[in-house]
C-alpha cells in the first residue's frame, strides 16, 4: 500500500442519504441525531481533524457536510511501560509484540515516549481519511435515531424509510462505501417532476449550488451544539427549537404574505410553531397556496376548525385583525402544480368533510350538559394500576384542601368538570383539544367565567414555550393534575427511564416547575408531594418516603434543565441547589440575586467572591472534620485561646445578626454583601490559628464556629464553593 502523504490537506466531506419521503415530524431532530452520530464516528480523539459539522435535510434526503476534514487521520496509542515492553538487552517482550499486533503496526515503528505514567511504548498510525470513512459512513447512517424504523429488501438495514441513493464525496473524490445494497456515487436525485432525474456532482463545493439550481430547498441545523447525546425520541418534543432556521423562516414569510393577500393574517396560536416545523419538511420545493371553506362552519369553536385543518391537511388557519377566524386556509404544496384549481378543490372537499363531522360531534356532545358527562368517567381507565379517571376528582379536591387550607367554589367546580370532555365525541376525534372543548362546553352550559378559564388552562403549559395559566383556579388545577400524575406513576414504579418516558412525566414535571418559578408561587415541595402521595391510599406499591425523595430529585433535575434553558451559569445553579431547596420560587429568587452579582464584574469580585471564599474555607474544614467534632455543638467563647479567634467571633456575631435579618426578608443580595464582610477577619484567623488543635475541646469549638458560619449562608442561599473562585482576593 502506498504510504500516506505527510501533508494533511483539509477538504470538505459530503454525505447525502437519499430515501423515500420521511415523515415531516421526524426530520427536525433527525438533523441533531445525524450531527451527533457523525461526531461519534469522526471523533477528534481518534485522530480526525475538522472545523465544523453541518446537517441539512429535505423530505427525501439527509445531508451531512464536514468542513475542513483533513485527508490523513493520525492518532497515537499508549501501550505498556518501557520496562514491560523491553527486556534488559533491549529486545521486545511479548507485551510489546501483543501491543503492536493489536494496533496493526510492525514492532519497528514502536517508539518510547515520556507519559504521565513514565516512559511508555507508543504506536503512531496514519491512514487516508477515505479508507477510514468507508467503515465510518455506514456507522453514521445506522446511528441516526428515529421514533420508528422499518426494514426492506434483505432486512439487514433498518431506517425510517427505504434508502434509494447514497452520495459520499471527500473534496472531488468518491468515498467508497456500501449500505443496504447501495454503493456511494457522485449523483443526487433531482425533484420528482424534473426533466432530468439525476444531478451530477463534481465536488462537495458544488453540492449546495446544485441544490439551488435544481430548486431543492434544504433546511439546516443552525443551533450550535456540544455534540451531546440526544434524549430518547419520545422526549424530542421537549427539545428547544433552533433559532430562525433559514427554510423555516422563508416559509414563515411566504405564509404571512399569502395570508395578507387573502385579506387576513396568519393564525400564530398555540400549535403554530409545531405545525410550521412540520410543514417545513413537507416539500423540497415548497409553495404556499390559499383555499376557502363555507361560512356556516364558523359557528363551530375556532380551535376545532384550526385543529381539523392542522391534523388532517397540515393546513394553516387565517384570522382577521380582531382575531376572528376567517373562512380561509393555507397549505404547503410540492412545487407549483399545473392543475392548481383541481388540487385546491380537493383540499376544500376533504376539509369540508372533516368540518361536517365536527358539526355532528358538536351537536351530539351538547345534547347533554358537561356535568352529566362526569359520571361516565367511572368507566374510563386512567391506568390499570392506578384505577379509573373518576377517582382523580376526589383526590384532587383532598390535596387542594390540604395544601391551600381551602378550595374556592370555582376550583372545586373546575376539578369536578376537568376530565368530563374526555368522553365527548369531539375530544375522541381531536385528543389535543382536551381542556379546550371542556371550556367550550362549559361556556355553552352557562358555567362561570372562572370555571371556563380554569378548564381551558388545566393543561398549560403543554410545552417549554407555552404560556402559563393566568387564573388562580387554572394555576392550581394544572398543579394538582401534574402532582396527581407524577405521584401516581412514580408510586407504582412507572417512573421514566433513561430511554423511555411513555407517560410524558418529564414534561409534566417541567410544567409544574415552570409554574412554581415563573409565576412565582411559593409552595413547599415536601408538603405538596406528601399530600398528593397520601391521597392515593393503598393504590401505591412503593414506600411513600422513597417516592417523595425520588420525586424531589426529579423535580430539582427539571429545575436545573429549566435554568440551563434560561442561560443561568451552571455553577450558580449547582450552588443554589446545594442549599436546602423546598421552595422552587425561593430558589429562583436566590438564583436571580446571585446571577445579578455574577454579571457585574466589580460586584462579582467584591461581593460574590468574598462570600464564596467564606463558604469555601469554612466548608472545607467542616467537611474534613469527623462528625462528632461538628454536629450538635454550640460555640463556647470561653474556650477561645487566640486573639484572632475572639476577633472572628465578635465580627461574626454582628454579621450573623444582620445576615439572618436579610435572609428573613429574602433579600439575598444584601445577605451576600453582609456575609462577605466577614472575609477579612476569617482570612486573618486562618493565617494565625491552627484549627485542628491537639486539645479536643479547643478543636471542636473552632470547628463548631466554622460550621455555624458555613451553615447560615450555604444552607439557606447557596454553596458558593462550587463557583470558580480565585485563589486570592
Amino acid at each position: 500500500m502506498k504510504k500516506p502523504s505527510a501533508t494533511a490537506t483539509p477538504n470538505d466531506f459530503l454525505l447525502e442519504i437519499g430515501c423515500e419521503e420521511l415523515p415531516a415530524d421526524y426530520l427536525p431532530h433527525a438533523l441533531r441525531s445525524l450531527q451527533f452520530s457523525a461526531w461519534c464516528q469522526l471523533d477528534p480523539g481518534q485522530g480526525y481533524r475538522w472545523r465544523q459539522i453541518e446537517t441539512w435535510a429535505s423530505p427525501r434526503r439527509l445531508v451531512l457536510i464536514v468542513r475542513g476534514l483533513e485527508a490523513v487521520v493520525r492518532w497515537e496509542k499508549v501501550g505498556p511501560s518501557k520496562a514491560a515492553a523491553y527486556d534488559a538487552q533491549g529486545h521486545p517482550t511479548s507485551a510489546a509484540q501483543g501491543f503492536a499486533k493489536s494496533q496493526g503496526v510492525p514492532l519497528s515503528v514502536l517508539q518510547v515516549k515520556e507519559t504521565p505514567k513514565g516512559p511508555c511504548v507508543v504506536a503512531q498510525r496514519a491512514e487516508p481519511v477515505a479508507s477510514m470513512l468507508t467503515t465510518a459512513v455506514p456507522a453514521i447512517i445506522e446511528g441516526i435515531q428515529f421514533p420508528k424504523r422499518m426494514r426492506w429488501g434483505d432486512g439487514r438495514t433498518a431506517f425510517a424509510r427505504p434508502l434509494r441513493w447514497l452520495v459520499a464525496l471527500h473534496g472531488r473524490q468518491i468515498v467508497p462505501c456500501e449500505i443496504a445494497g447501495l454503493s456511494s456515487e457522485r449523483r443526487s436525485a433531482a425533484l420528482r417532476r424534473a426533466r432530468t432525474p439525476w444531478l451530477s456532482l463534481a465536488s462537495v463545493a458544488d453540492y449546495l449550488r446544485a441544490m439551488q439550481r435544481a430548486e431543492i430547498v434544504l433546511e439546516r441545523l443552525l443551533k450550535p451544539t456540544d455534540y451531546a447525546p440526544l434524549p430518547p425520541p419520545g422526549e424530542w418534543a421537549s427539545l428547544p427549537a433552533d433559532p430562525n432556521p433559514p427554510k423555516t423562516e422563508a416559509l414563515r414569510r411566504k405564509l404571512v404574505a399569502v395570508a395578507r393577500a387573502a385579506g387576513g393574517q396568519l393564525d400564530t396560536g398555540e400549535e403554530f410553531e409545531e405545525l410550521l416545523a412540520t410543514a417545513t419538511f413537507l416539500a423540497e420545493q415548497p409553495v404556499v397556496e390559499a383555499g376557502a371553506f363555507r361560512l356556516e362552519y364558523l359557528t363551530l369553536p375556532s380551535e376545532v376548525l384550526a385543529t381539523a385543518m392542522a391534523k388532517h391537511l397540515k393546513a394553516f388557519s387565517v384570522r382577521d385583525a380582531q382575531g376572528q377566524l376567517l373562512p380561509k386556509f393555507l397549505v404547503v404544496l410540492e412545487g407549483k402544480p399545473t392543475n392548481l384549481r383541481v388540487v385546491m378543490a380537493n383540499y376544500e372537499r376533504i376539509l369540508e368533510a372533516r368540518f361536517t363531522d365536527a358539526q355532528f360531534f358538536w351537536r351530539e356532545d351538547t345534547r347533554t350538559p358537561l356535568a352529566d358527562k362526569v359520571a361516565p368517567l367511572a368507566g374510563v381507565m386512567f391506568n390499570k394500576q392506578l384505577g379509573m379517571m373518576a377517582e382523580n376528582t376526589a383526590r384532587l379536591e383532598t390535596v387542594a384542601q390540604r395544601v391551600r387550607g381551602r378550595t374556592d367554589t370555582a376550583l372545586s367546580r373546575a376539578i369536578l368538570l376537568a376530565k368530563a370532555d374526555l368522553v365527548t365525541q369531539m375530544v375522541r376525534e381531536f385528543p389535543t383539544l382536551q381542556g379546550v372543548m371542556g371550556s367550550e362546553y362549559a361556556k355553552h352550559d352557562g358555567e362561570s367565567a372562572e370555571v371556563i378559564q380554569a378548564l381551558r388552562e388545566q393543561y398549560a403549559p403543554r410545552t417549554t414555550r407555552d404560556p402559563l395559566p393566568v387564573s388562580d383556579a387554572g394555576t392550581w388545577l394544572s398543579l394538582l393534575n401534574r402532582a396527581n400524575m407524577l405521584t401516581g406513576f412514580f408510586g407504582v414504579g412507572l417512573a421514566p427511564t433513561s430511554s423511555e418516558d411513555p407517560y410524558g412525566l418529564r414534561r409534566q414535571a417541567l410544567g409544574l416547575v415552570r409554574i412554581l418559578v415563573e409565576k412565582p408561587l411559593p409552595l413547599s415541595l415536601d408538603t405538596f408531594l406528601t399530600a398528593a402521595l397520601e391521597s392515593w391510599g393503598a393504590r401505591l406499591t412503593k414506600p411513600l418516603a422513597d417516592v417523595r425523595h425520588q420525586l424531589r430529585a426529579f423535580l430539582l433535575d427539571r429545575f436545573r434543565w429549566w435554568a440551563g434553558e434560561q442561560r443561568y451559569p451552571r455553577e450558580l445553579v449547582d450552588a443554589v441547589l446545594a442549599a436546602a431547596t423546598d421552595d422552587l420560587a425561593d430558589a429562583r429568587r436566590r438564583l436571580d440575586a446571585l446571577h445579578a452579582l455574577w454579571r457585574d464584574p466589580a460586584r462579582r469580585q467584591q461581593v460574590l467572591f468574598r462570600a464564596g471564599k467564606v463558604v469555601e474555607r469554612t466548608g472545607r474544614m467542616v467537611q474534613s472534620a469527623k462528625e462528632p467534632d461538628v454536629l450538635g455543638r454550640a460555640v463556647d467563647p470561653s474556650k477561645f485561646t487566640a486573639p484572632e479567634e475572639r476577633q472572628l467571633w465578635e465580627t461574626w456575631t454582628g454579621v450573623k445578626t444582620a445576615t439572618a435579618d436579610w435572609l428573613t426578608r429574602c433579600d439575598y443580595t444584601k445577605a451576600s454583601e453582609t456575609y462577605g464582610t466577614l472575609y477579612p477577619a476569617l482570612h486573618q484567623f486562618f493565617e494565625k490559628v491552627f484549627i485542628m488543635d491537639e486539645n479536643p475541646d479547643v478543636r471542636r469549638n473552632r470547628l463548631a464556629m466554622m460550621r455555624e458560619i458555613y451553615d447560615l449562608y450555604a444552607n439557606r442561599v447557596g454553596d458558593l464553593s462550587k463557583l470558580p473562585l480565585p485563589n486570592d482576593l
